[in-house]
């Protein structure tokens, strides 16, 4: 037992007046989201500056308040009581402005890639969320991954 608070208060020091972002994926993934959540809020909700969580969309639709809620296996109760401080991002990756190139894929790695199928240069983006948080925690299984645009198959914005 003294181990386990020795742990506690150690993690806290890592942690404390920091700004914590959760990365969490959505509804499409199989994972205990909920408790995970649960457990690192208990473990670091009251000591960090922030602790706020990017939905990690890929390129699905947003999530409501509520779906995000129920992803996290949190009442709207909850939400508005023990969860107050905590800020829910959606994923916005059709929003350049949200985006931030941090490097690019040259043509030469994307030839190996494909076998020798493609051969351009392919901008690398990440949220720029990430940016404004001192520590980036990933739950459950969130893979980056391109869009759709990758092959320039973009069936969204197909000109």
């Amino acid at each position: 037992m003294i181990w386990i608070a020795w742990r506690r208060d150690y993690a806290l020091l890592d942690y404390r007046n920091k700004r914590i972002l959760l990365i969490v994926p959505d509804g499409t993934r199989t994972a205990p989201v909920g408790l995970l959540f649960k457990a690192i809020h208990a473990q670091l909700g009251d000591a960090t500056k922030a602790l706020d969580v990017l939905i990690a969309l890929g390129t699905h639709q947003p999530m409501s308040e509520a779906a995000i809620c129920q992803r996290l296996e949190i009442t709207e109760a909850e939400r508005r009581d023990k969860y107050q401080r905590v800020k829910f991002f959606n994923h916005a990756w059709d929003d350049p402005n949200a985006l931030k190139k941090i490097g690019v894929i040259s043509p030469d790695e994307i030839r190996t890639l494909s076998n020798g199928l493609f051969s351009m240069e392919v901008p690398v983006e990440i949220n720029s969320l990430v940016f404004n948080y001192d520590q980036i925690i990933i739950i459950g299984p969130v893979f980056p991954h391109e869009n759709a645009s990758f092959y320039g198959l973009d069936s969204a914005n197909p000109h």
